[in-house]
């Protein structure tokens, strides 16, 4: 024991520090707290970062440009942020003479203490997960193009994928966009309307500024000065492609396909045009290795929209560089030899029909086109100007005055404003737990879809979905919740990761605890997860761990609720395999009750019996309860779907119930507070007695192998059978013929509810639980809390079940009744 008790404590102390020395992500969160805490910010300082500090380009380069030339701003200190400062040599030699403007390397402590000093914070991305703006600093993310892919929650697949754009999106205090179709990706795409509580500033992008006011000879002269090859008396064209890949660590492929394709247009093409590429950020490195490049490849720092000045004919696919390019009114291209898989992947915004130029597949094709240019462009006329109207109809040059005087000086201008997106709604946050397959996440699920959205605006907050288990409950939720992650490491001192995992393992119940209670970091840690966003309610709907509900109860909210799915105190208690998997965290979830305005049992008997549990931990008054919705066009869809049994089942078991047999089914997770080994021996003895019963248990859990054995065991392997998890079980439900819960205690048993709803027999357990949802035998047999009563309420069905026949279940009435019972939730008190 006190070897264990050693190894434990050992492990307290030396885990931070060692991720701290060893793991960078660690350090830079650790560090960066501190710098967020004791740094001043300078009013007179601007940071920029472009593409994880790949360069000085874009909105960001537009608008340092801007400010350092006019003799306004000339008291202003610029940094720039560089990953590869060798890489960097020219373009920090080009302001050495420029006192005012400084580098710093990504991820140095410069860096660091640059970003959490600086008056204004520029990216034209995403920073770092561990970034969050201090009260008073001013982040402005600029974003980089007009959308043709589908962005944020419009991509097929993990919705997890823009956690943390969704969550710099929350921290920025402007958004710039240059179109309405930029201003709906921000709004629906990334679901900010009813929650975003900065300003899009919708007037034009400072990028394009840099197309329409930059000199095409300047721009000719710089490109010949870096090697590039170009003939003044041929027109140039300029191939650039976007990035399609997925893994910014193996770009090889992506890169030899794009070489492939320009040495064809190069080679078919003759001698009659200049050619140049210039490629994604991310496949810049591979393609400079290539000597036949030499004279073509625009190199990485060479900003996209000077170079536009200089190009007659753009080449492209999914890239936003082509709505930039309109202000030129020159032709486009539209080389899409993916068109077909990439649609289908990844999406676009716009049918191919509607883009202001021809779209071609096959690169010979676009070779073709080139001598009838002229001819093409006018057959595209039409499109183009309609292009024009739809995505550049601000730029006249001066969209980067207007953003400077609106945020600097806050003269509006003609700037339109979308300012803080409210509905009108109220906002609720919720943390659902793990969203595996067990019945908080169904009940959870079914509270999202019978909602009223019209009234709320929810936020579904969790952890990143690691499983199609999760992805595919995900895909259940509600269409109208948004989907926020936690990325990245929490933004804490080292100390405060001392402290943090203090409470995580004791709570805060003593003076000791209290007092080292990191009140600070978690409202800091709160401020980097949600950004500007406040909350009417937020829910702890899980209510099974201190670690989640920390990240709520920061929020400066009407009511923080948390939900009470079970009798808690003997789930902390629950033993499996001579552990017991939850005391820890419902230990410490229970010293920040009395932080909670409502703690939320699922049913009436289940609050009274909590309530009397667990007092010495919060007032009477914040006990309160709130019936579990359910779902029952679900419950009887699949039988209108799909009639023949087999499909219903989707293959997913092979076991059919047997006319001539007589099926007891129980639902539920096999562990130990389900009472499925009592059921097991108790239907041994009514199998003895009637050999054509059968006993089926849908489910899965840890106590699987130890069930089985015990089937095994007794030789009634022919008669029961565990069934594992089913995605839709109430087909199988519905050729059943008595439903059994052999639970020791529930909170408001899912399972009960949607056998009640498909009209079931029903045995269960005479608990707190049971019998408020059978309301005291009205839905139901209720049976004594053992073996034999389990036993005699099976024998009873079967020996006189005609006898034993329930109320028919108002499902309509009571879902009523259960929503009433959550809104009056959040109205009362």
């Amino acid at each position: 024991m006190k070897k264990k008790i050693f190894k434990k404590g050992a492990k307290f102390l030396v885990q931070p520090i060692g991720r701290y020395l060893l793991k960078e992500n660690h350090r830079l969160a650790c560090q960066y707290a501190g710098y967020y805490e004791r740094l001043g910010i300078n009013k007179r300082v601007i940071f920029y970062e472009c593409r994880d500090g790949a360069g000085i380009t874009d909105n960001p380069y537009a608008i340092f440009k801007y400010l350092l030339d006019h003799p306004d701003y000339q008291d202003f200190i610029h940094i720039w942020s560089f990953s590869d400062f060798a890489a960097a040599g020219p373009v920090i030699a080009k302001y050495r003479n420029r006192p005012n403007v400084k580098f710093v390397r990504r991820n140095s402590k410069s860096y660091l203490k640059a970003l959490a000093s600086s008056g204004y914070l520029i990216n034209n991305a995403t920073f770092q997960s561990f970034f969050s703006p201090k009260p008073g600093q001013i982040y402005i993310n600029t974003w980089h193009g007009t959308p043709l892919k589908r962005m944020g929650f419009d991509i097929p697949g993990n919705p997890a994928h823009s956690q943390n754009v969704v969550r710099n999106f929350l921290s920025a205090d402007y958004l710039l966009s240059p179109n309405p179709h930029t201003t709906k990706m921000y709004t629906d795409s990334y679901k900010l309307k009813g929650l975003y509580g900065g300003r899009i500033l919708e007037t034009g992008y400072p990028r394009i500024d840099l197309t329409i006011r930059t000199e095409a000879r300047k721009v000719r002269e710089e490109l010949g000065s870096l090697g590039l090859k170009l003939d003044p008396e041929k027109k140039t064209v300029l191939y650039a492609p976007t990035w399609k890949g997925e893994d910014v660590s193996h770009v090889e492929n992506d890169a030899e396909k794009i070489m492939e394709d320009f040495f064809v247009l190069v080679r078919e093409a003759g001698d009659a045009y200049n050619f140049l590429l210039k490629v994604h950020p991310y496949l810049y490195g591979e393609s400079a290795k290539l000597p036949a490049l030499r004279n073509r490849l625009v190199p990485d720092s060479f900003d996209t929209n000077e170079l536009l000045v200089g190009v007659d004919v753009l080449v492209t696919d999914y890239s936003s560089i082509f709505f930039d390019f309109l202000v030129t009114n020159r032709p486009i291209l539209f080389y899409v030899p993916d068109a077909e898989r990439y649609k289908e992947e990844r999406g676009c915004y716009f049918k191919f029909e509607e883009l202001p130029g021809p779209v071609f597949s096959h690169v010979r094709d676009v070779v073709k086109t080139l001598p009838q240019i002229g001819d093409l462009q006018e057959q595209y006329r039409e499109r183009y100007e309609a292009a024009k109207q739809a995505f550049v109809l601000y730029e006249d040059g001066n969209a980067t005055e207007r953003i400077i005087r609106f945020i600097f000086h806050g003269e509006t201008g003609d700037v339109k404003v979308l300012d803080h997106l409210n509905t009108g709604k109220e906002k609720i946050l919720i943390y659902p737990g793990g969203l595996k397959d067990n019945g908080i996440t169904s009940s959870f699920i079914n509270l999202m879809n019978n909602l009223d959205h019209s009234r709320y605006d929810v936020s579904c907050f969790s952890g990143y979905p690691r499983s199609q288990e999760v992805l595919k409950n995900i895909a259940k939720i509600h269409p109208a919740v948004r989907l926020l992650f936690k990325p990245g490491l929490p933004l804490y001192t080292l100390p405060e990761v001392y402290r943090d995992k203090w409470i995580h393992h004791f709570g805060k119940r003593g003076r000791l605890e209290q007092k080292l209670y990191p009140h600070r970091a978690y409202k800091r840690e709160h401020r980097r997860l949600f950004g500007r966003t406040a909350f009417d309610y937020v829910i702890d709907f899980s209510g099974y761990s201190l670690y989640w509900a920390k990240h709520l109860l920061p929020a400066e909210a009407k009511k923080k609720i948390c939900f009470m799915h079970n009798d808690l105190l003997s789930e902390s208690r629950k033993t499996i395999n001579g552990k017991m998997p939850h005391y820890i965290n419902l230990r410490g979830l229970f010293t920040v009750y009395n932080d909670f305005d409502k703690l939320v049992s699922v049913s009436k008997g289940t609050m009274e019996l909590n309530r009397e549990r667990l007092s010495k931990y919060a007032p009477m008054e914040k006990f309160y309860y709130v019936m579990n919705s359910i779902q029952p066009e679900r419950i009887f869809k699949m039988e209108e779907k799909r009639p023949q049994y087999q499909m219903e089942m989707g293959g997913e078991i092979t076991f059919i119930p047997e006319k001539d047999r007589y099926h007891f089914v129980n639902m539920g997770r096999l562990s130990p507070e389900k009472g499925q080994d009592r059921l097991i021996r108790a239907f041994a003895n009514v199998y003895a007695k009637h050999p054509v019963s059968r006993l089926l248990i849908l489910g899965q859990g840890p106590l699987k192998e130890e069930l089985q054995s015990l089937i095994d065991s007794l030789g009634i392997g022919d008669a029961v059978f565990l069934l594992g998890q089913i995605e839709h079980p109430f087909p199988l439900l519905r050729r059943c013929d008595c439903f059994v819960l052999s639970s020791h205690y529930e909170g408001q048993p899912m399972v009960l509810l949607e056998a009640m709803t498909l009209g079931m027999k029903i045995i269960a357990t005479d608990i707190v639980a049971n019998r408020t949802v059978l309301e005291g035998g009205k839905y139901g047999l209720l049976v004594e809390n053992s073996i034999n009563g389990l036993e005699k309420g099976m024998l009873a069905v079967l020996e006189r079940g005609g006898e034993l026949a329930s109320e028919p279940f108002d499902y309509r009435r009571y879902n009523k009744l259960a929503m009433e019972t959550f809104y009056n939730c959040l109205r009362e008190g």
